[in-house]
C-alpha cells in the first residue's frame, strides 16, 4: 500500500472497512503536433491603413495569413522611415490620396530597395502595377485575394528579404577578404621609406607608380638591397587581373624572399621560372625584367621575357632601347633565359613600366606602343628629378587615355644624378 501512494499519489486511496482499493492510472497527455514556424510567424511587419477604418481590415486580413507581428499605422512618414528595419512592408492601396502613395513609393524604391513592399487593395490597380514595377521587390494584392494566395505571396516576400540579406552577408564577406588582400598586397610593395633610405644610400634618384585596375592587381613590382653596391629591382605582370592574378603576385613575392641573397639575375629567372610553371595553372605567367643594378660602376645585368623594352635617356635627351623580348615567367619548364647588359652613366635615367603604359587605348583609337612611349619619355626634361620625370610622363599619359585603364599600370624610374 505505501508502494502504490507513493507511486500514484493523490490518485489512490484505500478503504480498509470495505475492503476496496480506489487508484487512477495516469495517462500520458496527447501529444500535439507543432506547426513548424514560418517567415510570416516570425517577421516584424509594419503595415500603413489610410484611414482608422480601414485598420481593422487590414490587420485581420494579415492576421489571417498567417502574419503574428503587425505594427499598424495611419502614417506614411512612418513607413518609410521604419522601411529599413522592417521585414515586410504593407501599405493600403485603396486611399483617397494616392498621389501621396506615390510618392512615398517613389521615396522606397530609393531608400529602401530591399525591403519587400505589398501594395494591399489597391483599387487603382494600373496605377498600382506601374509604381511597383519600379520597386524591385513589390507586389499588388487584390483586397479580396483568398488567405491562403496572401499567405503564399507574403511568404514569397518575405523569403526574398531574407535571401537579400543572406546574400549581403555573403556579399560583405567578400569584401572583406578582397580588402584583407589588397591590403596584404600593398604591404608587399617597396615602402616609400625604405626607396628613400636606398636612395640616401647609393646616391641615386627614384620615382614609382603603381595603379591597379581593379581592387587587386596582377603587377608586382620590388626592389632591395642585394649586395655591396648592388639594387635588385624587377617589374612583373601577371596574365589577367583581379583575384586570381593577385593571388599570383603573392606567390612570386614569397618565393623572391628566398632569391635575393643570390645577386645573380639569370639564376633568379630561373629558378622563378622553375616554381611558377609548377604552381601557376595553364596559360597563366607573368612578363617581366629583372635586373640587378650596381650603383657605383652603372651596370646593369637584367633578364627579361614579355616586357615593354626599358629606356635609358642621355642628359641630351638621346635614347637607348633595351630590349625586354623573351618568354615570360612560367609559361614552360624549359624556358632558359638571356642575360642581357647595359650601362647607365652619370646623369641618366632608366625608364621601367608594365604594358598597360603601351597597350592601353586613347581616345584617338591608337595606342602609345614602344615607339609612343619612348617619344613621350624623350620629351620630358632629362634635367628633371627622377619622381618629376616619372608624374610628368603620366599626366602625359592620362590627357589622352581611355579610363578607367583595362589593366593594371606600374611605372619606375631610376636616375643616376
Amino acid at each position: 500500500m505505501a508502494l502504490l501512494q507513493k507511486l500514484l499519489g493523490g490518485d489512490f486511496a484505500y478503504d480498509a472497512g470495505g475492503r476496496m482499493v480506489r487508484f487512477a492510472l495516469p495517462l500520458e497527455a496527447q501529444q500535439t503536433q507543432s506547426t513548424p514556424p514560418t517567415l510570416r510567424s516570425q517577421a516584424r511587419v509594419f503595415a500603413w491603413a489610410s484611414s482608422s477604418t480601414r485598420s481593422p481590415l487590414l490587420e485581420r486580413a494579415l492576421r489571417g495569413a498567417g502574419v503574428a507581428h503587425v505594427l499598424l499605422t495611419t502614417s506614411l512618414k512612418e513607413c518609410v522611415q521604419a522601411a529599413p528595419t522592417t521585414g515586410l512592408l504593407v501599405l493600403d492601396g485603396d486611399t483617397a490620396n494616392f498621389a501621396q502613395l506615390g510618392y512615398t513609393l517613389a521615396d522606397l524604391a530609393k531608400e529602401a530597395t530591399t525591403t519587400p513592399v505589398l501594395l494591399w487593395g489597391a483599387k487603382a490597380h494600373a496605377q498600382a502595377c506601374a509604381l511597383a514595377l519600379k520597386h524591385p521587390c513589390m507586389e499588388v494584392c487584390a483586397a479580396s485575394t483568398p488567405p491562403e494566395e496572401l499567405s503564399l505571396r507574403l511568404e514569397r516576400l518575405l523569403q526574398q528579404r531574407s535571401q537579400q540579406r543572406q546574400f549581403s552577408t555573403l556579399h560583405n564577406n567578400q569584401q572583406a577578404e578582397i580588402e584583407r588582400t589588397r591590403s596584404y598586397q600593398q604591404d608587399m610593395l617597396p615602402k616609400g621609406e625604405a626607396l628613400a633610405a636606398l636612395a640616401e644610400k647609393h646616391n641615386i634618384q627614384l620615382g614609382s607608380s603603381y595603379q591597379g585596375c581593379e581592387t587587386l592587381a596582377g603587377d608586382y613590382w620590388t626592389m632591395a638591397e642585394v649586395g655591396p653596391n648592388l639594387l635588385g629591382f624587377g617589374v612583373m605582370d601577371f596574365t589577367g587581373h583581379g583575384v586570381k592574378a593577385a593571388l599570383n603576385t603573392v606567390q612570386l613575392h614569397a618565393l623572391l624572399q628566398n632569391e635575393w641573397h643570390r645577386a645573380d639575375p639569370l639564376e633568379i629567372a630561373v629558378n622563378l621560372n622553375t616554381s611558377l610553371h609548377g604552381l601557376l595553372g595553364p596559360g597563366c605567367f607573368a612578363a617581366y625584367a629583372y635586373g640587378v643594378f650596381n650603383t657605383q660602376t652603372g651596370e646593369l645585368r637584367y633578364c627579361a621575357g614579355g616586357a615593354p623594352p626599358m629606356w635609358i635617356k642621355s642628359p641630351k635627351g638621346k635614347l637607348q632601347e633595351l630590349t625586354c623580348k623573351g618568354l615570360p615567367l612560367g609559361l614552360s619548364s624549359k624556358i632558359l633565359p638571356q642575360v642581357r647588359t647595359g650601362l647607365l652613366q652619370q646623369g641618366e635615367s632608366l625608364l621601367i613600366c608594365s604594358d598597360a603604359l603601351t597597350d592601353a587605348p586613347h581616345r584617338n583609337g591608337a595606342r602609345w606602343g614602344h615607339a609612343g612611349l619612348a617619344a613621350a619619355w624623350q620629351k620630358i626634361p632629362s634635367a628633371m628629378l627622377a619622381r618629376n620625370a616619372m608624374l610628368a610622363l603620366l599626366e602625359d599619359f592620362h590627357k589622352t587615355v581611355v579610363l578607367p585603364l583595362p589593366d593594371d599600370l606600374t611605372l619606375l624610374v631610376l636616375k643616376r644624378p
